[in-house]
């Protein structure tokens, strides 16, 4: 078998910096530390949080909804910004 289509069985422990291209793994991955995400990162499926998001970029974009420091506005020309309570919850402003 080539080097580049070597299967690991078994645990495998790296230590230093390691480069990992058009990696595809099957199961479950345990990461412990930080993660520095350099390019763009596509999910297909959920993301579950457990603890605290922090987004310090100046933009965020959902759709046509756009935050921008305390700011949220639709981007879309003439469209509303509809704010909704679940159940018999209100919005309080």
């Amino acid at each position: 078998m080539p080097w580049w289509e070597t299967i690991i069985s078994q645990a495998l422990t790296v230590n230093g910096i390691t480069n990992l291209k058009n990696t595809n793994i099957q199961g479950t991955v345990t990461h412990v530390g930080n993660v520095n995400q350099i390019g763009d990162f596509n999910l297909t499926g959920n993301l579950d949080v457990t603890g605290e998001v922090i987004i310090s970029a100046s933009l965020i974009q959902f759709e046509d909804l756009q935050i921008v420091g305390n700011t949220i506005k639709t981007t879309e020309t003439s469209s509303n910004l509809e704010l909704r309570a679940n159940g018999t919850g209100e919005i309080l402003i």
